[in-house]
């Protein structure tokens, strides 16, 4: 299987704080992938090397390469902003911008200069999240009037609906209700049959539920990466044993 995205040897540094130690990581399409670890491990650190986002950092550093379809991401002819279009991201804390439901959707695609089928599109990312029979007379509504599990499943929409290649997702769920949480699990499956997703889940147990394949992290280094069955069933470090069965000191 040809990866979607190859990182090889990639380093993160803040400052002098090392964040990721020269990284190899394969990721596929339309799987979902979990990034996991202890605090500190480095996984937001690694999302947001897939989109540039650490660049944003003004004390940040990289080495080594990010290939996205086989194109260095850091190329001299690779723009961020049209990068962000291909390479998605929702965050931990849903955050709506204070605006209608439209204009939150609208908004990326004026950035990036999409003026054709505007409502259409808001439609489809509505409907990918299971929002549009709900929201579909209350497009003028602020946003932020939503329950904190539709702001957030609106934050996805946003991001789908520039239909990205990729969408990283960073603890979704961590402050939703289990209810809410169950309606984002779901969304995931439906999601990658068009999205490659890569996910920091709210738990192993998130973990085990919705991810096709998982990488370990550990102060910077992967530790493991591979199939969730094989990680949490048949673990090739000890390292990882550690981790999934709750002896890893978190």
């Amino acid at each position: 299987m040809s990866a979607l995205v190859e990182m090889r040897a990639f380093t993160v540094r803040y400052g002098s704080t090392l964040a990721l130690d020269s990284i190899d990581l394969d990721l596929h399409a339309h799987r979902v992938t979990a990034v996991i670890g202890p605090a500190g491990a480095g996984k937001s650190t690694l999302l947001r090397a897939l989109n540039r986002m650490n660049e944003l950092v003004a004390v940040s550093s990289r080495e080594g390469t990010i290939r996205l379809g086989g194109v260095d991401i850091h190329g001299g002819d690779i723009d961020p902003l049209a990068l962000r279009r291909r390479v998605g991201m929702t965050f931990e804390r849903p955050n709506p911008f204070p605006r209608s439901i439209f204009d939150n959707l609208a908004w990326g695609l004026s950035i990036h200069g999409v003026d054709d089928h505007v409502e259409a599109r808001i439609e489809q990312a509505l409907t990918r999240v299971g929002l549009w029979s709900l929201l579909a007379d209350r497009l003028d509504r602020p946003a932020r009037e939503l329950s904190l599990g539709d702001q957030q499943r609106l934050c996805i929409a946003r991001a789908l609906v520039l239909e990205p290649e990729i969408l990283l997702m960073d603890e979704p769920c961590s402050r939703l209700d289990p209810t809410s949480t169950a309606r984002i699990e779901d969304l995931l499956f439906d999601l990658k049959t068009a999205t490659t997703i890569v996910l920091v889940p709210h738990s192993l147990r998130q973990t085990s539920r919705v991810a096709d394949d998982t990488v370990l992290l550990d102060a910077g280094t992967l530790i493991e990466a591979g199939s969730t069955e094989e990680m949490f069933t048949r673990p090739r470090r000890a390292r990882t044993e550690a981790f999934v069965t709750g002896r890893f000191d978190v």
